[in-house]
């Protein structure tokens, strides 16, 4: 089986919806594209505490407001997974990731950094 590649135009509506969720004031502790190998595919996942506090239903309804008012973007609620800080599969995340990288000296923002089997936007300690 052939893994699928991950494109641009699905790296740039995951920057742009991290962004309206923000805008919405939805807490977004870690957003990366992940390559889950079982699925054969990749998601954008999105970490917030919402999905611990307020649970997973309430923060889907959440995203999926705010996909309805972005501008036509090729994402859906099938290609997102909320996690939780407190999620064991995060847990797991972070392990198979590693720690983030260290800040960079300076007021300027990392760029996303890019891997075989993720994309990564923000990560969280």
């Amino acid at each position: 089986m052939y893994k699928t590649l991950l494109v641009e135009q699905e790296i740039e509506d995951g920057k742009k919806l991290i962004e309206q969720l923000e805008a919405r004031r939805f807490p977004v502790s870690a957003a990366l594209w992940y390559y889950f190998p079982e699925k054969n595919r990749w998601r954008l996942v999105i970490v917030s505490p919402v999905a611990d506090s307020q649970g997973p239903l309430k923060g889907y309804g959440r995203i999926q407001k705010a996909l309805g008012e972005m501008e036509p973007i090729n994402l859906s609620l099938d290609d997102i997974r909320l996690m939780g800080k407190e999620d064991p599969e995060y847990r797991d995340l972070k392990q198979a990731l590693g720690p983030p990288r260290p800040k960079s000296s300076g007021d300027r923002k990392r760029p996303p950094r890019p891997f075989e089997d993720e994309y990564v936007y923000r990560w969280a300690r």
